[in-house]
């Protein structure tokens, strides 16, 4: 059974809200942190190996988390591999590819790039299928080069790839049912919750002013990750003005006064099984697409909202048709306005509001679900290589 290896890497605040939740565990084994980590469910975690892998399937998958610090550090010390403390990252990873020496690679992270793409290689003497990823619309040759197949959630990187020559496979984001059976009983709801992050610098502007819109007038509770503090959004306009970014420069205060009208009354970070709880506990959610999506319906959260059975209220994109009924499976709004009215009419429409959320979770789970998605990603590109 050949091997395949996914090489992925976790939003730092992740890991850093994960050890700090959890501090007994970086005195543990690899095992023991490798086993947290992928039980919290954080992006899609052990999916890989739940459909791909295991007694029914045609790989031994191995699932990597590289920039987790204490759980590959305990790897390389359980397997006496020695390092230079500047370097760990790639040198342990360098390790565990030698170790596990798969056919497949993954390289979901972006710290595994062309260059130590083209390492494994040497490693493997050419023998190894590399698979790379862009989900956020990058459109460069630093994902295609050395890879055989580059994986995207966005139908126009896909094509962007086709046309430059690579092999592109255009895979959505999905929900993996196992959460549900991970998700403890909450009693204490909330009628409209917003759970994300809120990056100023990088494509999140237009989801502040928004969100800052609609958190004045109703009774959102967010969890927001990443609201810069106030020097940071200095930091951060300064920088359009650096790099002759004159829109950005223009159009940031809007967006770093709705930040900090936000800050004021979030409730803190959420993520893994926990933001899984949330969502599980609110009546409606919240789900603004950042810039990179442009015209496509494709963040997780889509899939995340339903499939635990909330009632979807996101803005419109032209292709929300093909994934769900609009306004009878999830609710749509293309201005505040609209989403305003909208919000405003199911807080007092419970049968209505219900029904929605009834009907877009059971039509997640028949149409979105993660695992058919990697079997058909399997049965077009990877099981002739098992």
């Amino acid at each position: 059974m050949p091997t395949l290896l996914k090489a992925s890497s976790y939003y730092p605040r992740y890991l850093a809200w994960f050890y700090g939740r959890h501090p007994q565990l970086r005195a543990a084994s690899y095992a023991q942190q490798h086993a947290a980590l992928m039980a919290d469910g954080f992006a899609l975690s052990d999916s890989w190996s739940r459909h791909l892998g295991g007694s029914d399937g045609r790989f031994a998958v191995t699932e990597l988390v590289i920039n987790a610090e204490p759980m590959q550090k305990q790897w390389a010390a359980e397997h006496g591999v020695r390092y230079q403390e500047a370097n760990w990252r790639e040198e342990i990873f360098l390790a565990q590819f030698r170790h596990f020496a798969p056919r497949l690679l993954y390289a979901h992270a972006h710290e595994v790039d062309v260059r130590l793409r083209a390492k494994c290689r040497q490693i493997a003497n050419g023998r190894l299928f590399v698979m790379t990823y862009d989900g956020i619309g990058r459109h460069s040759r630093q994902i295609s080069d050395e890879s055989d197949l580059v994986l995207t959630c966005l139908q126009s990187s896909a094509k962007f790839y086709a046309e430059q020559g690579a092999n592109s496979h255009w895979m959505m984001f999905g929900f993996e049912p196992s959460i549900l059976e991970r998700l403890p009983i909450v009693t204490e709801s909330v009628e409209l919750s917003f759970v994300g992050g809120l990056e100023l610098r990088i494509g999140h502007q237009e989801r502040a002013k928004t969100l800052a819109k609609l958190a004045a007038e109703l009774p959102i509770a967010t969890w927001i990750s990443g609201i810069p503090g106030d020097r940071t959004m200095m930091r951060q306009w300064a920088s359009f003005l650096r790099h002759g970014e004159w829109r950005g420069f223009s159009e940031f205060p809007t967006a770093a006064l709705a930040a900090r009208r936000l800050r004021l009354q979030n409730r803190g970070e959420l993520f893994g099984i926990k933001m899984f709880s949330q969502l599980a506990a609110s009546r409606m959610t919240l789900n603004i697409h950042i810039a990179a999506a442009g015209e496509q319906a494709a963040n997780i959260r889509l899939f995340e909202s339903t499939g635990v059975g909330t009632c979807l209220v996101t803005d419109w994109k032209p292709n929300l048709p093909q994934l769900f009924e609009v306004d009878r499976e999830i609710v749509t709004f293309r201005n505040v306005e609209e989403a305003r009215e909208k919000i405003t009419f199911l807080l007092t429409h419970e049968a209505e509001r219900r029904a929605i959320a009834e009907r877009g979770h059971k039509r997640c789970l028949a149409s979105h679900n993660y695992g058919d998605r990697l079997r058909e990603l399997a049965a077009r590109w990877l099981n002739s290589l098992a």
